[in-house]
């Protein structure tokens, strides 16, 4: 590097040395990003990397916005399905109405109806034509992200196919939730269980359990809405260290982690579950319709 005497400087080595690489130098640097992108999402897709969903990497980001675009026309494609049927039940309704008027209204009436069902129909038909599409990626959209991100077209497919395996199973997770109008519990599926801290930190999370009753059916295992309302480090974790108490009223002690337990984002300082089924006192007959956090332990949970 020399110096002018104006104060600028020379460099001893040509720019070109920063310049992109030149176009017959591209296919060796296409080549190196494809056996490097196919050697690590062979790896994602073998079971490791699991957090390939959010993680920050371009190859990621693209596809994983390729599926939410897909889900999403998925979603709204429903709405559009529910809306024309509810039109047509509308439209059927108001021809039976119109039977005994005069025979022009009732064909009009009649027709009116058909139509609505002509576009309802079509509508549940695109309906699962998107749903489809969700989890099965259109040839034309599969070549557009190989050719973004260089993955082999098989590639992309499975991927699509977790990212939709992973939304119906959190759809699960969330259901009891959504249904007793919880939402905010139902935005917790994201949450990973192996990201947390199992201790008394957890009291007062809601949660899903997958679960059947001891004296139940095979049919009756199902998800159950619950809440960790209290811990005990000095208890064996072969017997549980965290209580549950079911929205339902059941009550069970569980050890954390558990594959069949999936604690939500939610945060709750009280309890208000029902009577229990073996007639042990909810926590919704306390004070206020509820009993604050943490619960006295129970050794024994009924």
């Amino acid at each position: 590097m020399q110096k002018h005497l104006d104060g600028s400087v020379a460099l001893d080595f040509p720019v070109s040395a920063f310049v992109s690489p030149k176009p017959d130098q591209l296919s060796d640097f296409a080549k190196i990003d494809e056996k490097a992108f196919a050697t690590r999402w062979e790896e994602t897709l073998a079971g490791r990397g699991q957090a390939y969903v959010s993680d920050t990497s371009l190859v990621s980001r693209v596809v994983s916005s390729a599926y939410a675009k897909q889900a999403a026309a998925a979603v709204e494609a429903e709405r559009k399905a529910a809306e024309a049927a509810a039109a047509a039940e509308e439209a059927g309704e108001e021809a039976v109405a119109e039977l005994d008027a005069d025979s022009a209204q009732a064909e009009a009436a009649a027709a009116s109806a058909a139509t609505k069902a002509d576009e309802a129909r079509a509508a549940k038909e695109r309906a699962a034509a998107a749903q489809k599409a969700a989890e099965v990626p259109p040839d034309a959209l599969v070549a557009s992200l190989a050719k973004e991100t260089l993955l082999q077209p098989g590639s992309i497919r499975s991927l699509f196919k977790k990212h939709y395996s992973q939304k119906k199973k959190a759809a699960q997770w969330e259901a009891p939730h959504q249904a007793t109008g919880a939402g905010g519990d139902a935005q917790a599926a994201a949450v990973e269980n192996g990201s947390l801290k199992y201790d008394a930190s957890l009291v007062g999370r809601r949660c899903t359990v997958l679960w059947c009753p001891e004296d139940g059916d095979e049919e009756d295992e199902d998800y159950y809405s619950a809440t960790i309302v209290a811990y005990n480090s000095r208890c064996a974790p072969r017997k549980g260290r965290f209580l549950l108490h079911f929205d339902c009223g059941l009550r069970k002690r569980v050890q954390l982690p558990d594959e069949t337990v999936r604690i939500m984002t939610r945060r709750v300082s009280s309890c208000s579950c029902q009577k229990s089924p073996g007639g042990v006192a909810g926590c919704c007959e306390g004070t206020d319709g509820c009993e604050e956090l943490p619960r006295p332990w129970e050794a024994e949970p009924k």
